[in-house]
């Protein structure tokens, strides 16, 4: 199981966000992508892919140290990008900067190199030659309403299923509270 941090919309957010994804299922090539589950969406602050019970724990406590001292802060989407013709993106709006200090704060590898953070919200994947512009152009003017994030999550994947939340933390919580 692959294993990643990450903050999740609330479920009004991804109702209001579902509903016009929907309407980009009916434009042509929309069967060439690969929709990503509204019960999936998340904003990914770290991958962390496989870990031995060890690596886990560790991962788990540092998880919940960054957590305790991250206070909750609000984020909405707006607009949508691509990662060239491979990822179809809603853009992240709202305290940018809390969720970017998150994402940098959060346990990493010695060894990650760690590019420049994007916040995104994953909308489908391309495949098959699937041209992603007609998407983005769809969901150019797209704006949410807003959601409190007083979460991190610890989630988990593998090929083909949901992911599953292993652990979550309240922001701002004190350890021993």
């Amino acid at each position: 199981m692959r294993l990643f941090a990450a903050v999740v919309p609330s479920e009004e957010i991804v109702r209001e966000l579902r509903t016009r994804v929907a309407g980009l299922r009916g434009l042509p090539g929309a069967d060439t992508l690969r929709w990503n589950d509204p019960a999936d969406w998340h904003v990914t602050l770290a991958f962390y892919g496989e870990r031995t019970p060890e690596e886990r724990a560790e991962l788990l406590a540092g998880l919940a140290r960054t957590a305790a001292l991250t206070g909750p802060f609000t984020l909405g989407l707006a607009g949508a990008g691509t990662f060239g013709e491979r990822v179809l993106w809603a853009g992240v709006t709202g305290d940018t900067g809390a969720l970017v200090r998150l994402a940098g704060a959060v346990p990493r590898q010695e060894d990650e190199r760690h590019p420049s953070y994007r916040p995104h919200l994953t909308l489908a994947r391309g495949g098959r030659g699937g041209v992603l512009a007609p998407y983005t152009a769809a969901l150019a003017g797209l704006r949410t309403g807003e959601w409190r994030v007083e979460r991190l999550l610890l989630m988990g994947g593998a090929d083909g299923l949901p992911y599953t939340t292993e652990a979550a933390w309240r922001l701002g919580v004190p350890l021993d509270g």
